[in-house]
């Protein structure tokens, strides 16, 4: 049951309009960025959220995923459903299930907030929404791409991030996240959501190092921020 008032947005009525808090959004993993990108977003007003994991929360997990020690064990869709509805009043869609081959998952947007390659490969080839946000990250690097799924340039350029498992880089279990790169990414995410809910110029993809403080952004025009 949904608590959350008109009175709670106060502070950014002028930024967000209602008609953009309706649109619906899936987020595929509830982890790291998944559970503060949902955290992020519900208390901005969006309240038509859906989240996807079949994980449960574990004690390494608690370095930075929004997750109490009480929820250790827990499914992490099942325990983020119960600390948003405490925190903020919204209730979100749950769904404790692995993405299958043969699911189309469905939203005006879809974060994916996930490890695997072949799992955003599966969400942009059968996903159904009109925007696709890839955050990626590691212990102090983050990127993120916003891709328009009706700007075939655009889907073009975001294919060829899709390589195959195999060539990816693994960090080491040591040097995976930290809370700061997290709350970065989701906030940068969570942005994202608004702009392009709000008709607004938007970050197309986000480069950034944060060990070096370097980082490079382009914007939905293709300008260089």
């Amino acid at each position: 049951m949904n608590t959350f008032t008109p009175e709670m947005l106060t502070r950014q009525l002028e930024l967000i309009p209602d008609e953009a808090l309706a649109k619906s959004i899936t987020i595929v993993g509830a982890g790291a960025v998944g559970s503060f990108t949902a955290l992020a977003l519900a208390k901005m007003g969006y309240h038509n959220l859906d989240v996807y994991d079949f994980d449960v929360v574990d004690t390494e997990n608690m370095n930075c995923q929004f997750f109490r020690i009480s929820d250790i064990g827990k499914p992490k869709v099942e325990a983020l459903q119960d600390l948003i509805q405490n925190f903020i009043g919204v209730e979100i869609q749950i769904n404790n299930k692995r993405i299958e081959p043969t699911d189309t998952i469905m939203g005006d947007i879809i974060i994916t907030a996930v490890d695997k390659i072949e799992v955003r490969r599966h969400l942009f080839e059968l996903g159904a929404c009109n925007y696709l946000i890839d955050p990626r990250m590691g212990a102090e690097y983050a990127s993120m791409q916003v891709v328009d799924m009706f700007d075939s340039n655009a889907k073009d350029n975001y294919a060829k991030s899709l390589y195959a498992s195999d060539e990816v880089v693994h960090e080491r279990c040591t040097a995976k996240a930290t809370m700061y790169t997290v709350n970065l990414l989701a906030g940068q995410v969570a942005k994202a959501v608004k702009d392009v809910t709000t008709g607004n110029k938007y970050i197309k993809t986000l480069e950034w190092n944060i060990n070096s403080n370097s980082l490079m952004a382009f914007d939905s025009n293709g300008s260089r921020l």
